[in-house]
């Protein structure tokens, strides 16, 4: 039967660049100037809460501002995952989702899968050139000579699912799709769907 392809907005999901933490930051500092603001509006009721033994009730304000501040980056960096039969595809789109997303293709027949269903997450092991080759060499840390790491074109591909919403089913299609022997359809190289 027919595989489907599907696609998600990947919420919390893939590893950013530095534009990302650069905007995570400025939404942060622009979350704490809406506290102060509230802060010195809301000043008395604010100072009682403090004098009464409610300090605890500010760790609830950070908590609030630092995920107001990672949902607004997330939100202003839109990534979707689109999954058919052998292919994932990851669409990074530029600031507010406007322009052409980068993409990441993965040819699932190829590449190795590693799902941890407790913390629910998926590593995609780049393909291996050879049938049966063994896992590449490890190369040396340049802040730590000690430290052995992987070589940047060895690096898996990580995927936290944990706050996806058909997290389950998700992780299930995707190692269908990569035992499936239907072809790979034709899919649109820069849109989600075709």
């Amino acid at each position: 039967g027919g595989f489907e392809p599907i696609v998600l907005r990947a919420w919390f999901c893939v590893r950013r660049g530095r534009a990302y933490a650069l905007t995570l930051a400025i939404a942060l500092l622009l979350c704490v100037a809406g506290v102060v603001l509230a802060t010195r509006l809301l000043g008395a009721s604010l100072m009682f809460w403090l004098d009464a033994g409610m300090s605890f009730a500010l760790f609830g304000v950070l908590i609030v501002v630092l995920f107001g501040a990672w949902l607004l980056t997330e939100a202003v960096w839109p990534v979707y995952l689109r999954l058919a039969s052998g292919r994932l595809d990851i669409f990074r789109y530029p600031l507010i989702g406007r322009g052409r997303p980068k993409v990441s293709t993965f040819d699932l027949r190829r590449v190795g899968l590693c799902a941890h269903l407790g913390v629910w997450s998926v590593a995609i092991e780049p393909a291996r050139p050879f049938e049966g080759e063994g896992p590449p060499e490890m190369g040396r840390s340049s802040t730590w000579p000690y430290n052995k790491i992987r070589l940047p074109e060895h690096r898996p591909e990580t995927l936290s699912l944990g706050l996806l919403p058909r997290r389950r089913e998700f992780v299930c299609r995707l190692f269908q799709a990569a035992r499936t022997d239907e072809p790979t359809p034709p899919l649109p190289e820069f849109e989600l769907t075709g």
